[in-house]
């Protein structure tokens, strides 16, 4: 066989240690990404990147603990503030604190005890403190002030910014437009309407 020699190294010496770099090349990514992923905090209110959860308390994340990243579960997880994506097959993901991202749930309920930064778009979305994004499930509800999209069968706010679409929309005070069957700004000028309501 004919071997063409560039220098020192031979074709097939340059391909074999080429090959050999990429090797230690992927193998490095993949220890600095396994690093990463399970690194412990240096201190008990760090966030994790990742939470996987059966139902809570079977988490990998602590209830007590937040969530930078991605929280995935089967049927039940709970943290204390979650930025980024959230994902739950069948049942109820909690955040007792703020939630700032997308929640993305299959059959089940998202609620956020403190505020609501993104889109939620679930079967049930609550948001306790407010909510600034877009809501689209069966039933959204807010406390607080929320500003944004609300879109679904039952749409209920405390003080609404933007536009609630639904069957069913209520809020006490709105600047903004409702439009669906019964429209309800109970300290609005028209309190109850048919097809559309709005206060500004």
């Amino acid at each position: 066989m004919l071997e063409v020699a560039i220098g020192p190294l031979t074709i097939t010496q340059m391909a074999t240690k080429s090959a050999l770099m990429r090797k230690i090349t992927w193998c490095l990514a993949a220890a600095s990404l396994a690093a990463f992923l399970l690194a412990a905090p240096t201190n008990a209110s760090a966030q994790k990147p990742v939470n996987l959860s059966v139902f809570n308390p079977i988490q990998i994340v602590p209830e007590a603990e937040s969530v930078a990243g991605l929280r995935l579960s089967l049927f039940h997880a709970r943290n204390a503030n979650v930025v980024g994506f959230d994902w739950v097959w069948l049942g109820f993901h909690q955040t007792t604190g703020n939630f700032t991202g997308v929640a993305f749930v299959g059959l089940a309920v998202n609620m956020v005890d403190g505020t609501m930064t993104g889109w939620q778009a679930t079967l049930g979305n609550l948001a306790k403190g407010g909510m600034t994004g877009v809501q689209t499930g069966a039933l959204n509800w807010n406390g607080g002030q929320s500003t944004g999209l609300q879109l679904g069968a039952v749409n209920i706010a405390d003080e609404f910014t933007g536009l609630q679409l639904g069957l069913v929309n209520y809020t006490r005070r709105m600047k903004g437009v409702q439009i669906g069957l019964a429209n309800i700004i109970t300290e609005g000028p028209l309190p109850f309407m048919v097809i559309a309501n709005a206060m500004f």
